[in-house]
């Protein structure tokens, strides 16, 4: 499946399931997203990252805190000896992972 399909897809599940979403949930992030500062996590279409938290440290439930390449997950460049790299990202940039490679 392509990322543009995903993004059509992504409206769908944000709006209905984000009730099904819980901390270690995996993720496949539908568009790439550059960092602007230190809590943000820079990603690109096709990663798959873990679930964290669905909010951001206010509370705000537009920006999840996710971890790409963490204890758990395979494969992935952020690999550091079980610990990986924790960032926000907003929300709408992901879909719930329906396979596991």
């Amino acid at each position: 499946m392509t990322c543009s399909i995903q993004k059509i897809r992504a409206v769908f599940y944000f709006a209905f399931s984000m009730q099904e979403l819980a901390e270690g949930t995996e993720l496949d992030v539908l568009y790439d997203f550059e960092a602007q500062d230190s809590a943000e996590l820079s990603v690109e279409c096709g990663e798959v990252v873990v679930l964290r938290c669905l909010h951001d440290r206010i509370g705000c439930s537009e920006w999840w805190l996710v971890e790409r390449g963490g204890e758990g997950q395979r494969g992935g460049e952020g690999e550091r000896g079980g610990e990986g790299q924790l960032g926000y990202v907003p929300a709408a940039y992901f879909d719930k992972r329906t396979q596991t490679d």
